[in-house]
């Protein structure tokens, strides 16, 4: 049996360092995919939420619409949110 080198060790272990970084960027890239869908697939499920919820309130997608039109139209008041104590 013969023994190995240290060269051919040292070589040996960075084809391996080598391989698993491959295999971390293969995993990184799928994670980021898996990542992209499951956002994809949150936003859709909000969207049928909302479709669900306004089904259920007999709502139309326009209701909401002039609803938020006439919300625009509506003076803001500006108010001081801070408690006066006076002087302590």
């Amino acid at each position: 049996m013969a023994k190995k080198t240290i060269d051919q060790q040292i070589k040996e272990k960075q084809t391996r360092l080598d391989e698993l970084d491959l295999q971390m960027k293969v995993i990184q890239e799928e994670k980021r995919q898996i990542k992209k869908e499951m956002i994809a697939l949150n936003d859709a499920q909000i969207a049928e939420l909302g479709r669900s919820l306004l089904e259920k309130m007999n709502l139309s997608p326009n209701d909401i619409d002039q609803a938020f039109s006439e919300l625009n139209h509506l003076p803001i008041i500006k108010e001081d949110g801070g408690q006066n104590h006076g002087n302590q």
